[in-house]
């Protein structure tokens, strides 16, 4: 068995492909395999990846057919062999003790089930965004808080800024949901997070993600459809789990709600047919009425009720308007 497994999901990244392999080369700790999984990539992704698996047998090549990342992650977890596991993005990079920094940690702390770092977010036309967090160590239960909620101000959903433990993802056979195109990083980061007592997190800046206009994430912000709101869908099964507190869901739910109106603004600037507008708010009616049985928030209970119904009262609600409180009464009786 080899120390670490690095798993890279490869699909068109040409472009900055060599980048994040030489990161991965240059790593201080030589004791890994990185298993690239070209997922149907139509340009020379494929053929770099054998390029490197041909000068360094650490590098293990797999390509099959496109099915989106999840799937090229989870072939990855099926073919490690590492005792820990990390997921890298093939167009970021890692820096040179990324693996030895995490794994030291989990080395001389058995109780400690996974370790975050810090990353630094690089963007084409503006600055670079750092999220350092303190080193600190952190219960299960106020992981997830932290995970749902980023109250400390950084987004701690990135699978890549974490090192896990193989054992406990194969005993309990956690694998990337194959059907969430969005937000399927987190969805696993919490499953895992069930299975384990403490997670350390440090300050040190170890990843790298370049956040270009080709990226899924950047996609997500200017895109409304079948694809981006599985992000929706993923809040929607961890609601449904038994395996979630109450205390947990409320959390979830708070999360779910942000997207909910993130992509409900999307609608009032996406140029779509009325048709189209008409479907979308219905999807979004619908995941409003299962996030609302969580979170009592009086906003999501109007929307819950109809979208229209919510535009209504946020105007209302400004000009403190008697109709508003009627209408807040009215909600308070239908969702008690």
């Amino acid at each position: 068995m080899v120390k670490h497994t690095i798993i890279i999901p490869v699909f068109n990244a040409e472009k900055f492909l060599r980048r994040c392999l030489d990161s991965v080369l240059a790593q201080t700790h030589k004791d890994w395999e990185c298993i690239c999984v070209d997922d149907g990539s139509t340009d020379t992704s494929g053929a770099i990846c054998d390029e490197y698996a041909e000068k360094d047998v650490r590098f293990r090549v797999f390509h099959q057919e496109n099915g989106g990342v999840g799937r090229a992650r989870n072939k990855g977890i099926d073919e490690s062999q590492g005792e820990y596991i990390c997921f890298v993005d093939a167009d970021d990079e890692i820096r040179e003790n990324y693996l030895s920094m995490m794994s030291t940690i989990l080395d001389n702390v058995p109780d400690i089930g996974l370790v975050e770092c810090s990353h630094c977010e690089i963007y084409e036309h503006k600055s670079d965004a750092k999220r350092v967090i303190p080193p600190k160590t952190i219960g299960q239960e106020d992981y997830i808080k932290l995970l749902f909620s980023g109250s400390d101000g950084v987004y701690h959903g990135y699978t890549p800024t974490k090192m896990f433990r193989s054992k406990i993802i194969k005993d309990n056979k956690l694998h990337f949901n194959e059907d969430l195109k969005y937000n399927e990083d987190r969805s696993l980061i919490t499953y895992y997070t069930k299975r384990i007592s403490s997670i350390q997190c440090i300050p040190d800046m170890l990843y790298f993600y370049y956040r270009n206009d080709l990226s899924a994430m950047g996609k997500l912000f200017h895109v409304i459809n079948e694809k981006t709101m599985t992000e929706l869908e993923s809040f929607a099964i961890l609601l449904k789990d038994d395996a979630f507190n109450p205390t947990e869901k409320k959390y979830i739910s708070k999360a779910g709600t942000t997207s909910l109106m993130k992509f409900y603004n999307i609608t009032k600037s996406c140029n779509v047919t009325d048709k189209s507008v008409r479907k979308i708010i219905r999807e979004l009616q619908k995941y409003a009425k299962i996030y609302v049985q969580y979170n009592r928030n009086e906003y999501l209970q109007m929307y819950a009720v109809g979208f229209m119904v919510g535009k209504l009262y946020n105007k209302l609600k400004t000009k403190n308007n008697f109709f508003a409180k009627v209408l807040r009464k009215v909600m308070k009786v239908l969702f008690s």
